[in-house]
């Protein structure tokens, strides 16, 4: 639904779009529908499935050309070492057969000679792509500008034909980077060769109606609206004529699908790749293959694409979602300007009321607003865009899909969700049988933890569907960081099983040689205590006066003794709003997902409200609002006059005002105890800017701590960052650790540690406490090092010494008077106490007489 991690990252190093750009506001959320209420659609009822077919009916299992292409010689200058945002580079189709001419637009910011590659990616023995084809030098012309429809914000680029070259008549189906270089810099241009003669076990469809959705070359997008000239929120339609402006103009597939092409040419699977264009257009695409597969980030569909998988597997073909959020939003294609047909690709998402085909069979809906929902096909559908990665638990670890992996019920294995999740839902489309092989616990940018789920069932027809629920799941297949040996295993079991190999375990998988794990630094000494496991979703916790923790538990809020003991406060179970300015009983308030506390020195409880936007105060019983108003924006000012969007970590200074981490609106706000608001941090453009507090840039600050300098340190989830913003007047924001745009989760040197995944900090008089969501572990900053305290390689509420204790989600955490850490557990209920921790330096010496 929205930005990638690495998206973010490119988003966040700065890179525009277009000249003349100004930002108008990022992307917007999941739409607010009920994926579990019935709808009624226009479209006509599918048909009846047809019977299965005999097994003799798939396509006969062969020697994989996939194999031998993968035993010729690679190399890895298929990457670019000299990227330019300058350079632009687009071709005529998203596929092609061997033997078909490739015409290629090529521009710049001045007329250069450039040469070029053509690049097939693949395993290679480990360098990633062999050299197919290499021309030049070609004349890159001056770009044009991009021409825009004022009606829709599509962007589209007049540039003439630069050359063409034809692919030769031997060319393995594939994907392919077309690679230009010129003295100025480098760009790609993607593009899938087919095969010429359907054979293949399994055809692999790559999603490029989903990278073009999200292209924001020219400065619109499906998401965003970055021009001066087109009024709308994002655009209406995309064009395939104009170059990607992420992944050096490869788009999504080297941040989504490239885990995936790795492993599967590592095993020498027989695969035929095909774009979503194919599959929309050529109903024999699945005709006979033993299976099918979606990959990575496959949001946007055709109807066309979406009846010939529901067909597929009612023929019995096996389908792998090896992805999540996909078939999610219906989009149609139509013609370019010049009458060149399927170049536009249609979608207006949440302005489906400008729509002109609203009322017709070809709207721009959600699928599952059209009696289609995602689950029917896959298991599971669309629930979260996360903060962070999670890591997966398996469940039911004797199943044939974990053959040979060595995993044990609860085994967790790090950071297989990320990004956006899949999950079941109880609509009446979740097919019988359906079976959970692992499990996460992962929090939205809505402020709401839902489960992401892994599954598989058997259709009707025979046929089996496995989904993986995670955008990142092939991450774990081979890239760097993520990639683990018991995802590799279970994805080897389920191909051979898919595609008739029926081999399984060690027989299945092809090992190969992985890049070592993120480095884990364990310090000993720590040991794990649980307190209660009687909570129902903790996300926040301060302490009181009295020593006691006082607790965000769902939307209410109860009080924790250091024995474990749990009383309640204020709120229920239930979420709501109290939208007047007096004074409510502790027993009628209602919260909506609170995700912040502070207590101060006379007792009182601070809430960030985040679901209702306000800062909120519990004293005496009686609760009452401090700052925001009944709806969510960005104001600086007086009690109701103030507004907040999403606020969540809330820190205490020593002057008694409250620091808030305005998420949404990429700020951090200071709240005086007389309801004073105005703003340290932030211009409310996500981005990572450093300098001056009013021109420094945040993007999503989740949670704000106070060093005993004053100075507060936040926590940017994506960004790879801890910065701290300083108490001095100008609040100045500057980086404490960590590297832009690094993800992961390694200890280390504080300018190498791996931070992309942090949910919460907890400031200390000796360093900071950092929770880990990818591989759910506590960490600490100190001595300029980043170390791990606990858990990270075992899942679950297990007590215990360092590595040896897990943890299923450490969501937030706070110093006890005792100088133990108390982290909540939200996946497991519980409240956790770390001891064993250094203590604070001593303080420095009183000054002679």
């Amino acid at each position: 639904m929205q930005w990638t991690r690495r998206e973010l990252c490119l988003l966040l190093l700065g890179c525009a779009c277009a000249p003349e750009a100004v930002t108008t506001g990022g992307g917007e959320g999941p739409p607010e529908t009920d994926p579990t209420t019935p709808v009624t659609t226009n479209d006509p009822p599918p048909p009846p499935p047809p019977p299965p077919p005999p097994v003799d009916r798939f396509f006969p299992l062969r020697a994989s050309p996939i194999a031998a292409e993968n035993r010729r010689a690679g190399s890895r200058n298929w990457r670019l070492t000299q990227p330019s945002r300058e350079l632009g580079a687009f071709v005529d189709q998203t596929s092609y057969l061997p033997g078909e001419a490739v015409r290629v637009h090529l521009g710049g910011p001045t007329e250069q000679q450039a040469t070029w590659e053509l690049w097939r990616l693949g395993y290679y023995g480990g360098q990633g792509g062999r050299r197919v084809l290499a021309g030049g030098p070609v004349t890159m012309p001056v770009a044009a500008p991009p021409e825009v429809d004022l009606s829709t914000g599509a962007v589209s680029c007049p540039w003439p034909e630069t050359f063409f070259f034809t692919l030769p008549d031997e060319a393995v189906t594939g994907f392919y980077l077309l690679k230009v270089s010129t003295p100025l810099g480098q760009t790609y241009a993607p593009l899938v060769v087919r095969e010429p003669t359907p054979a293949a076990t399994t055809t692999v469809v790559m999603a490029f109606n989903t990278y073009q959705a999200y292209n924001a070359w020219g400065g619109t997008s499906l998401y965003v609206n970055q021009r001066k000239d087109f009024t709308g929120r994002h655009a209406y339609a995309v064009s395939f004529d104009r170059p990607y402006a992420s992944g050096g103009g490869a788009g999504q597939v080297l941040d989504h699908d490239l885990g995936l092409i790795t492993f599967a040419e590592a095993q020498g699977y027989d695969i035929a790749y095909a774009s979503d264009l194919d599959l929309d257009l050529d109903p024999e695409l699945t005709h006979r293959r033993r299976a099918l597969v979606i990959q990575g980030h496959s949001e946007y569909w055709t109807l066309g694409m979406r009846l010939a998988c529901d067909a597929a597997v009612a023929r019995g073909t096996n389908l792998m979602n090896l992805g999540a959020n996909n078939a999610y939003w219906r989009v149609r294609r139509e013609p370019s300007k010049d009458g060149r047909a399927n170049r536009l690709l249609v979608g207006y998402r949440d302005q489906g009321a400008r729509d002109p085909l609203r009322n017709t069979t070809e709207a721009s809906k959600l699928f599952r607003e059209l009696g289609r929902p995602e689950n029917a096909l896959f298991g599971t559908m669309f629930g979260s865009w996360i903060y962070t990665a999670a890591p997966l638990v398996v469940k039911d670890p004797s199943h044939w899909a974990w053959t040979g992996s060595g995993v044990k019920e609860g085994t967790q294995i790090n950071a297989v969700f990320g990004d956006e999740t899949d999950r079941r839902y109880d609509n009446g489309a979740t097919p019988a049988g359906l079976e959970v092989l692992g499990e996460s616990t992962v929090e939205s940018y809505g402020a709401t933890l839902d489960p992401g789920e892994l599954t598989l069932f058997t259709a009707p027809s025979g046929a089996q569907v496995f989904s993986a629920g995670s955008i990142t799941f092939s991450e774990a297949l081979a890239e760097e960081g993520p990639c683990d040996r018991r995802i590799q295993q279970l994805m080897a079991n389920v191909f051979s099983r898919f595609t008739g190999q029926d081999a399984l375990g060690a027989d299945a998988l092809k090992a190969f040689p992985l890049p070592p794990p993120p480095r884990m630094d364990h310090r000993s000494g720590v040991q794990v205590q649980t307190l209660t496991r009687t909570l129902t979703a903790p996300v926040a916790i301060a302490f009181d006066p009295q020593g006691h923790a006082v607790v965000a538990d769902g939307n209410r809020i109860v009080r924790v003794s250091p024995t474990g003991q749990v009383s309640w406060i204020a709120g229920s179970s239930q979420a709501g709003h109290n939208t007047f300015d007096g004074v409510v009983s502790a027993t009628a308030a209602r919260f909506n997902r609170p995700r912040g506390l502070a207590v101060d020195a006379q007792g009182r409880i601070y809430v960030a409200d985040s679901g209702n936007h306000q800062i909120r105060v519990i004293e005496n019983g009686q609760v009452w609002r401090l700052a925001g108003g009944n709806w969510e924006g960005f104001a600086d000012g007086v009690g109701t006059q103030a507004l907040f969007t999403q606020p969540q970590g809330l820190a205490l200074t020593a002057a008694g005002s409250l620091l808030v981490a305005d998420t949404w609106n990429h700020r951090v706000r200071e709240v005086t105890p007389e309801g004073v608001v105005s703003t340290w941090a932030g211009t409310g453009e996500q981005s990572v800017v450093d300098g001056p507090g009013a021109s420094a840039a945040l993007s999503y600050p989740l949670c704000v701590s106070l060093l005993p300098s004053g100075d507060a340190v936040i926590v940017e989830p994506g960004t790879g960052l801890v910065r701290t913003v300083s108490a001095a007047p100008e609040h100045t924001v500057s980086r404490l650790a960590g590297s832009l745009g690094t993800a992961g989760w390694a200890d280390g040197p504080v300018e190498s540690a791996q931070l992309s995944e942090l949910q919460g900090a907890i400031a200390s008089a000796g360093g900071i406490f950092l929770l880990d969501g990818a591989s759910a572990r506590v960490r600490e900053l100190r001595d300029g090092r980043v170390r791990t305290l606990a858990g990270g390689k075992v899942g679950g509420c297990v007590d215990g010494e360092g590595e040896s204790a897990g943890f299923g989600m450490p969501r937030a955490g706070a110093l006890a008077p005792d100088g133990s850490l108390w982290v909540l557990d939200a996946r497991e209920h519980a409240v956790r106490r770390l001891t064993g921790l250094e203590p604070p330096p001593p303080p420095p010496p009183l000054p002679l007489p």
